[in-house]
């Protein structure tokens, strides 16, 4: 019962300040959450949550991107997954083909090895095509800081560490209705190269209406190095979510 509340004051946090602009108002600002939740009984007793929630705003200055999403896991009563993500980001002159930005990142998960992983990151951000409301292409490049407190008590990695992020992202829309988006990363550490983090974000979103679209999302992350041999160096999901967009 406390994940549940923690999922709802959560979300309610990071939308409370868009119910305090005016319907009249010229609309830079998007709301967003979502929620998923999957429920076995039965041979199996199993519990999925995922809850996302963010705050975009648009413009061609400065605009920012803040966002969370928070994941737990219970299986025969045992607690096996429990993470929150943060991000904060600001992109400047972001419709220029070159545009600089500066971004801010938190991941909490001790079942993934870590207690907290605090990233800064400052890079450009190159626009190869774009098409208002149908495409958008572009890479990324930029230069991260690391500071991390590993779960063992024991571990050989240092808990600071300085990486390379490329990020090539891709969206398209196909029809009304559908649209896909593919974001990967490949973050190298600069103190040796065997050291690299990838990721893929795959996001299938259908709208249904106006405001309220479904997601299929399937997430891959890699680590080469990880606090210890109790963990693994790959993870994976894939989930089905409802999104209500404002």
């Amino acid at each position: 019962m406390s994940t549940i509340v923690f999922n709802v004051v959560f979300v309610f946090c990071l939308l409370l300040p868009g119910w305090a602009v005016s319907q009249n108002a010229p609309r830079k600002m998007k709301y967003m959450a979502s929620a998923g939740a999957s429920f076995y009984s039965g041979n199996v007793d199993k519990l999925d949550l995922k809850s996302t929630a963010g705050i975009l705003r648009q413009d061609s200055v400065v605009a920012f991107d803040l966002n969370g999403k928070f994941v737990y896991s219970r299986s025969d009563g045992e607690e096996n997954n429990k993470g929150l993500e943060t991000v904060g980001k600001l992109d400047f002159f972001q419709y220029n083909t070159w545009s600089p930005f500066v971004a801010v990142e938190c991941k909490a998960n001790r079942y993934k090895g870590y207690n907290y992983i605090l990233s800064a990151l400052a890079g450009g951000k190159y626009r190869i095509y774009h098409k208002e409301g149908v495409s958008d292409y572009s890479v990324s490049l930029a230069f991260m800081f690391d500071r991390a407190k590993y779960t063992p008590v024991s571990t050989e990695l240092s808990s600071r560490n300085y990486r390379l992020s490329f990020r090539p992202k891709a969206v398209q829309k196909l029809g009304s209705v559908l649209t896909l988006k593919d974001i990967f990363y490949y973050q190298p550490s600069v103190l040796g190269f065997d050291d690299y983090v990838l990721m893929n974000l795959l996001t299938a979103e259908c709208r249904l209406s106006s405001y309220l679209f479904m997601c299929v999302g399937y997430e891959y992350e890699y680590r080469s190095e990880i606090p210890s041999d109790d963990y693994r160096h790959h993870d994976t999901s894939l989930d089905v979510s409802l999104k209500f967009v404002y």
